[in-house]
């Protein structure tokens, strides 16, 4: 018999049927820290064979003391059940069957293990549950005391090394429904001496008196959770800051390198304080500045990178904005101006993401970031592969000239290490 080393166990920690709510504030917990990190949790629910006890299938009477893929531990009376054994009909069942324990002696551990062909993963966290009710077919009475032990463990040498524990107490229980227990292990670090080790399930009994003490086990379940950091990179945007050309103080053009105009536009490029406007905040010393001809008439800048929509990661493009009051101090406030993503669909700008800026919601003396961001992109997507572009246009409601300055073109790409699994992203 293997000895059990509860030495990395938290033992003593009574749950109840709260244990639900427990677990719900904790993945709270765990997703804010993620957010605080800039991270995305990746959920991956781990195999244990024969979870629900449906193997092998029961013989007419109802039970068998043979369980396919768990060993027993211990002096154990263990085995499986039909729902409905004995007229004991557990509502929330997980198939057809399930296990039962039996509890011996406070001297002797007895119950199931299962060692799993999954290993314990540096940067993983793991949660185990279990659905546990009392066995009252077999004992419709028992040591109210009596214990029964849900562990997550590593084998040490031939030991049982349980790594992270939780208790159920007998006369917690209902005798027509499993409560779910579970157990968290921390995130494995690199120098934990269970890291790579294969992980292990143990379910054992005890009790206090030489009675005996019947469990219902089933739905045996096992996850593990990631946080990765996104993968940042920043995409170059030619003449982002609109630099070039070069001016001599004071000085404008409507030459703007690396840009195309679109529509009916007066645009260019001034140095700042041009016309006494000055910016606190301008990356560089020129900025380009547009005008809105009409509700009618999309007019503005567009570049077309080098860079291509890559499926897996999703983007971000931010512009610094502002009112050009120099040349039109009052203007229409509703007037719009739109930081958008696109592609080129069969000659035609097809935006695929977009902010927009409202005239009367800027500053005159700074820039204010806006930012459009375009989800993950799919295989599917019809833009995927193709080259990124960026659009900067403008509009009113009115005829009226309406003029924005813009400056700090940037472009990020994010992406998250590839690996099996649910994607949450913590926003």
């Amino acid at each position: 018999m293997n000895a059990i080393d509860r030495s990395g166990a938290n033992r003593g920690q009574r749950r109840d049927r709260s244990v639900g709510a427990l677990d719900a504030k904790r993945c709270i917990v765990a997703l804010a820290v993620a957010w605080m990190a800039g991270g995305v949790v990746r959920a991956e629910s781990i195999n244990v064979p024969n979870y629900s006890f449906e193997s092998p299938v029961c013989p007419e009477q109802g039970y068998t003391t043979v369980v396919e893929n768990w060993s027993e531990v211990g002096v154990s009376d263990a085995g499986l059940l039909v729902n409905g054994f004995n007229s004991q009909t557990l509502t929330n069942a997980s198939g057809n069957q399930m296990g039962y324990l039996s509890t011996v002696s406070h001297t002797v551990t007895s119950g199931f293990h299962q060692v799993l062909s999954a290993a314990y993963t540096v940067g993983r966290s793991y949660a185990l549950t279990v659905g546990v009710a009392k066995c009252s077919a077999a004992t419709p009475v028992a040591d109210p005391e009596s214990r029964l032990t849900v562990a997550l463990y590593w084998s040490d040498h031939g030991t049982m090394t349980a790594l992270a524990s939780q208790q159920v107490r007998w006369g917690d229980l209902a005798t027509d429904a499993l409560t779910d227990y579970s157990v968290s292990l921390p995130t494995v670090q690199l120098t934990n001496d269970c890291a790579g080790s294969s992980i292990g399930i143990l379910i054992v009994t005890e009790t206090n008196t030489g009675n005996n003490a019947y469990w219902d086990i089933d739905n045996v379940r096992l996850a593990a959770t990631t946080v990765f950091t996104p993968i940042v990179e920043t995409i170059d945007v030619s003449n982002a800051s609109f630099e070039l050309p070069v001016l001599p103080e004071g000085g404008y053009t409507t030459v703007v390198d690396n840009w195309s105009e679109i529509g009916a536009s007066d645009s260019g490029i001034v140095v700042n304080g041009h016309l006494g406007q000055t910016f606190s905040n301008l990356d560089g010393n020129q900025m380009a500045y547009l005008s809105t001809v009409s509700h009618t008439v999309t007019s503005g800048l567009y570049q077309a990178l080098s860079a291509t929509y890559r499926a897996g990661r999703s983007y971000a493009v931010t512009v610094g904005a502002a009112k050009c009051t120099g040349v039109t101090p009052v203007a229409d406030p509703e007037s719009r101006l739109t930081v958008s993503l696109c592609w080129s669909h069969q000659g035609t700008n097809a935006i695929i993401a977009s902010r927009q800026a409202r005239w009367g919601d800027l500053s005159n003396n700074a820039m204010t970031d806006f930012t459009a961001n375009l989800q993950t992109v799919q295989p599917s997507d019809s833009y995927a592969g193709s080259a990124i572009g960026i659009l900067l246009v403008s509009e009113t409601n009115t005829g009226n000239n309406v003029y924005w300055y813009v400056d700090d073109v940037r472009l990020i790409s994010t992406r998250i290490p590839p690996r099996g699994g649910t994607l949450i992203t913590v926003l």
